[in-house]
């Protein structure tokens, strides 16, 4: 990987850039900027569902843990407060179908009041399912690019070369809705 070509003054690339792009280099970038950023951490809470305060005890209580190797397999990125939630995320760049994944790690939770299961792939799929207690929810990495790029983190350069890195890296430019139209026809 080439940080600066000669003959420019200073390199192109952002710190989440050295991470690679696959899915390991985008679920560590992810997690680092929720462990960083208070305000990008309870966003995607509250946008699964889980009502947690943005308050420094909740924060300074929160662990971020990714890689976690477990006897089910490895996670990806786990979000934990002691006695009130456990989130799992396992996160895929492209499409990737989660069958095997989405029963593989159940038995991962601890007995926190709210057990979710998050899958975010290159597709969205507004699908949320319940399975032993345990809610399953089903992300787009466009939604994640939405759920930052609002306002109230326009001057956050962290979260600002997070983005980047997304649109960059990833070819994640924005949602669109695709209408299909019949044309058969008319008699």
């Amino acid at each position: 990987m080439k940080i600066k070509e000669a003959g420019i003054n200073k390199s192109a690339l952002n710190q989440f850039d050295l991470l690679g792009g696959d899915e390991v280099g985008l679920s560590k970038a992810f997690a680092y900027v929720m462990g960083r950023e208070p305000g990008a951490l309870y966003s995607f809470l509250h946008y699964i569902g889980i009502k947690s305060q943005n308050t420094r005890k909740n924060f300074a209580a929160t662990s971020i843990e990714i890689e976690r190797v477990r006897e089910e397999g490895r996670t990806d990125i786990e979000i934990k407060q002691p006695g009130k939630y456990h989130v799992i995320i396992e996160s895929k760049v492209k499409s990737n179908k989660l069958r095997r994944q989405r029963t593989q790690y159940l038995k991962s939770f601890d007995p926190e009041r709210r057990r979710v299961l998050c899958f975010i792939t290159g597709v969205s799929d507004f699908n949320k399912e319940i399975h032993d207690d345990i809610e399953i929810h089903n992300l787009g990495w466009l939604e994640i690019i939405d759920l930052f790029d609002k306002k109230r983190f326009k001057d956050d350069n962290l979260i600002r070369d997070f983005l980047g890195f997304m649109r960059k890296g990833f070819n994640m430019r924005e949602q669109k809705e695709i209408l299909v139209q019949d044309l058969g026809n008319k008699d």
